[in-house]
């Protein structure tokens, strides 16, 4: 995370918290987009390695292979880990439109790269003069390819409300990272997206309180249940 190795665990600590709650909370309304809470939080588990490179930088360490290049897995998948949550949680109607597609070519641009990615991400360290870790290994093209794939995946969401969300929550904080931070990106926007489940949730309960009212049951109908309801079982 952008500051210190206390901010990256604290924010993993509550984002997981507030997305534990949110998918339960989800769940016990039967919203379909309580799957990709879990998309969320997987972006939220840089923060471990993120954290791990802050306290080797605090005690001096040089060598940030290992906990840098565990950061970059997690990050690159992050896409996958959309698409996941979809098809997992039946997120969707029929067959994926483009979301292969879009994820085979992100995968082969990520591969046919890999040994200048592999390299760049030898070190997160922030570079001189900025205080938040940063993601060497995001050139700006692969970027757009990350960001791009990332919103095609998510388009594919059904019904389409979620589909709008959570491209919504993707690209606003995507934003609000690049605006407020000039430098570190990429880390910083991993933090962000902490609040993914809340929206979640928000959304669900507007949802739930403009969904029509089930019609009442016909007065004949509502006697007999009542009747089988109250009946004693005979012995």
């Amino acid at each position: 995370m952008c500051w210190s190795a206390t901010s990256s665990f604290v924010t993993l600590a509550v984002g997981t918290v507030l997305n534990v709650a949110s998918y339960a909370l989800l769940r016990r309304w039967g919203s379909p987009t309580s799957s990709l809470v879990w998309s969320w939080q997987f972006a939220l588990l840089m923060q471990i390695p993120e954290g791990i490179v802050w306290l080797q930088l605090d005690a001096g360490h040089d060598d940030l292979r290992v906990a840098s290049r565990t950061a970059m897995i997690l990050n690159v998948a992050q896409p996958l880990a959309l698409l996941m949550g979809i098809r997992l949680g039946g997120l969707y109607r029929g067959e994926f439109r483009y979301a292969y597609v879009a994820m085979l070519l992100y995968l082969v641009v990520l591969l046919s790269q890999m040994d200048e990615v592999w390299s760049h991400a030898a070190s997160i360290a922030p570079r001189p003069g900025c205080a938040h870790l940063d993601l060497r290994y995001w050139t700006t093209s692969r970027g757009l390819v990350y960001v791009v794939t990332s919103l095609l995946v998510v388009s594919e969401a059904r019904p389409l409300l979620w589909a709008v969300v959570n491209a919504g929550i993707f690209t606003v904080t995507l934003v609000l990272a690049m605006v407020v931070y000039p430098c570190g990106t990429g880390s910083v926007w991993c933090w962000f997206i902490f609040v993914a489940g809340p929206i979640l949730v928000g959304v669900a309960a507007i949802e739930r309180r403009r969904r029509p009212a089930p019609p009442p049951l016909p007065t004949t109908q509502r006697r007999t249940t009542t009747a089988v309801a109250w009946r004693r079982p005979t012995i």
